[in-house]
This record gives structure tokens, sequence and C-alpha cells, in this order.
């Protein structure tokens, strides 16, 4: 609408592009409607507008890359944190209620978002299914928002995962949220593409540990404790876990023994 009204009446055009998908359609979508999926991205990509804004550099790169655009024509307008994701804000009482629900003494691992494919939740599924079985202290937090493969997905954490190595939420407010973040000993975020990066961001506002696959626009917008891996590469995730599993807990207990 916004290139025919250019070209017709001459009035300035200006589009926002979250994310551009390109090749991975094919995977994150069913063969049927992948070329679709392709063929609808490129024809609102590829239309004359006076200006694009996107959210980050990573999907400015794509329209470069993929759709030939000129850098000159595209501004990165980036996306702000709600400024009251602050650690030392967060109601104690909120965090307090996670740790009695989940357990002071598990390890938790957590992950929230939704279950579409393009979040990589299979690949923290099966670094998991290595963990959990050796690693009883260990639990896995998934608060999984509603999306159409939630329910096929809760099915198989039900099935591949050890009864009682998980808890499962299906959506909570911001407050509650927060808490739960900050309840969590790490946060993993295993998407393979990423426009905007939110939870990223959201987790380094909250100065939490956080596992991140170096993907999309997750490298541009995470600060702080990060650690990366390759997208959908479980065996290094599952070694990333471990690792840090081991120095927290190592140092956790080197911290409770010390001699005052």
């Amino acid at each position: 609408m916004g290139s025919r009204a250019k070209h017709y009446f001459h009035i300035p055009a200006i589009v926002t592009i979250h994310e551009i998908f390109n090749h991975l359609w094919n995977r994150l979508k069913p063969r049927r409607n992948a070329r679709i999926y392709r063929l609808i991205e490129k024809y609102i990509t590829t239309r004359s507008y006076n200006h694009i804004h996107v959210p980050s550099q990573y999907t400015k790169r794509m329209l470069v890359e993929h759709h030939g655009h000129s850098a000159e024509h595209i501004t990165v307008i980036g996306h702000d944190v709600d400024p009251s994701r602050d650690p030392y804000a967060i109601n104690s009482n909120d965090i307090h209620d996670w740790q009695t629900t989940l357990g002071p003494d598990r390890y938790k691992v957590l992950y929230y978002g939704h279950a579409g494919a393009s979040k990589g939740v299979h690949t923290l599924l099966r670094s998991l299914h290595t963990i959990l079985p050796h690693h009883e202290n260990v639990l896995f937090v998934a608060n999984i928002t509603a999306s159409r493969n939630r329910d096929a997905l809760i099915q198989e954490i039900h099935d591949t995962l050890p009864e009682g190595s998980y808890h499962i939420e299906t959506g909570m407010d911001r407050d509650k949220l927060q808490a739960l973040v900050m309840t969590a000993d790490i946060v993993i975020v295993p998407s393979i593409s990423e426009g905007f990066g939110f939870v990223g961001a959201e987790v380094s506002a909250l100065e939490k540990t956080a596992i991140i696959a170096h993907s999309g626009a997750l490298p541009e917008v995470v600060s702080g404790d990060i650690h990366f891996f390759e997208p959908e590469n479980s065996d290094q995730l599952s070694e990333t876990i471990l690792d840090i599993y081991h120095n927290q807990t190592t140092h956790h207990l080197v911290s409770t023994y010390a001699p005052s």
C-alpha cells in the first residue's frame, strides 16, 4: 500500500521491516508454505519506499545483501527495554515465591518465549536430554507463551525429559516473569533467527548469566555475562551449560564454606 501511494499519489512512504528470514523460510515453515512466504517477503521488501526503518543491524544487513537495498535508505531505530526491568526493583517476595515453588536447592535453567521453530527450543531439549539424567539437581524451567505449537512442545518435554526434571508455565504477567528470570541460575536463548532479540536484551538488563545463540540480532543487543554458542549445535550448548553449572556451583560451595 505504501509503495503504491508513493507511486500513484507521490506520497512519501516509510516502512518498518522487522526481520528477514530469506532461506530460513524453507526450514521454519512446511514445504508447501515456504515458497509462498518467501514470495510474500520478497514482494514486501522489494517495493519502492522513500525510507526503511529496521530494529537491528542484522535486518539492515539482510536487506542490503539479499534484497539489494541501499544502506543509505535504511535507518536502524533499535528498540528500548522497559526501564522497570531493574534487578534491584523487583519484588523480593515474588522471587521468594518462585524459589519455594521451584526448590531453593535446584539449579534452574530457564527458557521463556513461544514454541515456534525459529526459537530453537528443540536444540535446548536435545542438550537437556544428555544433561538431566546425570544431574538430578538441575531443573529445566520453561515459560512457553501462547503459540501454535505450544501443546506439541509441552508434550515433547513430558515424553523426552526425566520426570521431576522440569517445570512448565504457560504465560504470566510481567512482574512474575521478571521475578522468575531473577530466580533462574541461567537463561538460555537458543533462537536460530532473531530480528529484535528482546529476550536477550531483557536478560542483559536484569544482569543475568545467559547462554545465547550467535544468530540474528542477538549479538548486538546483549551484554554482561553472556556466553555464545553456534545455533542448533546442541553439543556445544551442553558443554557451555555444564561449564557454567560447574563454575557456579563450585563458587557457591567455596563461598559457603570459606572460613570467616
